[in-house]
């Protein structure tokens, strides 16, 4: 029986489902030696689906907001970031700006 990933569900959908375009949502990420870092914070600009391999993810662009000590630069940067891996820190009200 032939299972075509391409047919499923993307990978983070049900994440994906949950945000909006100006989010705040933060994420973690994983130092050098493994060790799991402070959360970064970043304002969600795009969302979108991608085939990676021969599956659909879900997948988030976020612009950074926050960075780790003495690491400036990444400020202001874009990340894309899997849907699965970001939380919603604080969301825009969707209903509120339709009725505006």
């Amino acid at each position: 029986m032939h299972n075509d990933k391409l047919d499923e569900a993307p990978f983070g959908i049900r994440s994906f489902e949950r945000l909006n375009i100006g989010d705040l949502v933060r994420w973690r990420e994983l130092s050098d030696d493994g060790r799991v870092k402070n959360p970064l914070f970043g304002l969600i600009t795009e969302l979108y689906v991608k085939v990676r391999g021969n599956r659909k993810v879900a997948l988030v662009k976020v612009t950074q907001i926050s960075s780790y000590k003495n690491n400036l630069t990444s400020l202001g940067k874009e990340r894309e970031i899997l849907a699965v891996c970001v939380e919603l820190v604080s969301g825009i009200n969707v209903e509120k700006e339709r009725n505006t």
